[in-house]
């Protein structure tokens, strides 16, 4: 049986993708008959959110707040400001360890969508890094990374939207820094596109920014992939630190309030940490 203590904070290192607006539509259905404890791999955050490395916490998966389906657009959209302000967005946590230049790069820079569209050109190799991305592209064009194309991430880039045709591998080898972000209107993999992302030791972020770019399929302020046309089969990929066991049960009750939780598994051996987030599953379908 071991013991976490919520008082204690932290930062540890993964993957994670980053928005500043809502929650997306689809978040938790939860059907487990008694308490289930898990630690987050793909945390749904303000818009979409991948994240390992949280700030510890507890996430009570309410009912009334976190549970809609296809049909519950009304109530959903009647508990949307409640929603969005009982849900996490690292961009507002003033213990996370953001790249510096992050917000003043990539938040409230107004409605300026992009007037043209850039499809990257890579060398003889077929491959292109962060610098000749943002030198082609720039902040009022939509990037088209090519099929045949891979961008290697290793440093930041804004854009105002981003189309992956190609390969886009994000990884603690590509990336040089021990924080990054790629900031985009949105980003659409599309065609057999793949977006392979993960990282182990470093700290990776996508940031979702509000500038006016609207895809055809996804539309406004959206990541994802596009299958436009049949036999389109685009592919997202995205690993943050590797764990031994994501999920444990807990040993005696939890009620809200509680600063203090006891598992049937040992954290320390799950390889959970200090500074990562968890959710705790309701008992209630």
């Amino acid at each position: 049986m071991q013991s976490v203590n919520k008082s204690r904070r932290g930062q540890a290192s993964g993957a994670s993708l980053q928005a500043s607006t809502t929650l997306p539509y689809f978040l938790f259905r939860q059907h487990q008959i008694r308490y289930n404890l898990f630690l987050i791999n793909y945390l749904p955050l303000r818009m979409l959110g991948y994240r390992r490395q949280l700030l510890l916490s507890f996430l009570l998966v309410a009912k009334s707040s976190a549970q809609f389906g296809q049909s519950d657009e009304g109530p959903y959209l009647q508990n949307f400001d409640s929603i969005q302000a009982a849900s996490y967005s690292v961009i507002d946590d003033p213990d996370a360890s953001l790249p510096p230049d992050l917000l003043s790069v990539c938040k409230d820079k107004g409605n300026n969508p992009p007037s043209r569209e850039v499809v990257v050109q890579a060398d003889s190799g077929g491959l292109v890094n962060s610098e000749a991305v943002s030198t082609q592209c720039s902040t009022d064009s939509i990037c088209v990374i090519p099929l045949g194309t891979t961008l290697q991430v290793d440093a930041s880039v804004n854009l105002a939207a981003l189309v992956v045709k190609g390969v886009v591998e994000w990884n603690d080898e590509t990336q040089v820094n021990p924080r990054a972000f790629i900031c985009a209107g949105y980003i659409a993999v599309e065609g057999h596109g793949k977006w392979e992302m993960d990282l182990q030791s470093k700290d990776a972020f996508v940031y979702i920014k509000d500038n006016g770019a609207v895809h055809s399929m996804l539309r406004s302020r959206g990541f994802g992939s596009a299958a436009l046309n049949a036999g389109d089969y685009p592919t997202i990929d995205i690993n943050g630190r590797d764990l031994a066991r994501t999920w444990s049960l807990l040993s005696k009750p939890l009620h809200p309030g509680m600063d203090k939780i006891e598992l049937m598994h040992n954290a320390n051996l799950m390889d959970w940490r200090v500074g990562d987030r968890i959710s705790v599953a309701p008992t209630a379908k």
